[in-house]
């Protein structure tokens, strides 16, 4: 849903400095700017900074962060063949490899990493904005990219 690289991995968020990726109304997408009293502001890829009013808003789905199963699935493929040196072990240690690797991926996979409207409020999903206590009246809208 989210283009690549407009959200960081979970790990990353921390560092990260964008806000999360929005798709209202199942149709208007950009990076989630700011929510305010009456708007939501984002900038869609490749345009300049926009609002749509919250009343015109029916549904919204913010990306906060991308999944990181498919590295979890790798390090349990790579350690079920690493096995392979435990001799006869291997007929105890494979299994532990493919149960924790499967349980671990399903995990993460499950793991909530977005937010909607309206299961959230607005003050909830406008934490996950580039400026989560809206832009600063000091700055120019057309500066924001």
């Amino acid at each position: 849903m989210a283009p690549t690289g407009s959200v960081p991995i979970r790990t990353k968020l921390p560092q990260f400095t964008k806000g999360g990726w929005v798709n209202i109304n199942n149709g208007i997408q950009g990076e989630l700017i700011a929510v305010d009293d009456h708007e939501v502001w984002f900038l869609p890829e490749n345009s300049s900074i926009q609002s749509i009013p919250r009343q015109d808003i029916n549904s919204a789905v913010v990306v906060v962060h991308r999944s990181s199963n498919g590295h979890y699935a790798i390090w349990s493929t790579v350690g079920g063949i690493s096995t392979i040196s435990n001799g006869f072990f291997l007929i105890f240690t494979f299994p532990m490899w493919v149960g924790t690797g499967i349980g671990t991926v399903t995990a993460e996979s499950r793991r909530d990493n977005y937010v909607h409207y309206p299961g959230y409020s607005w003050e909830d999903i406008g934490e996950y904005a580039r400026f989560p206590q809206g832009i600063p009246e000091s700055l120019p809208l057309e500066s924001i990219q």
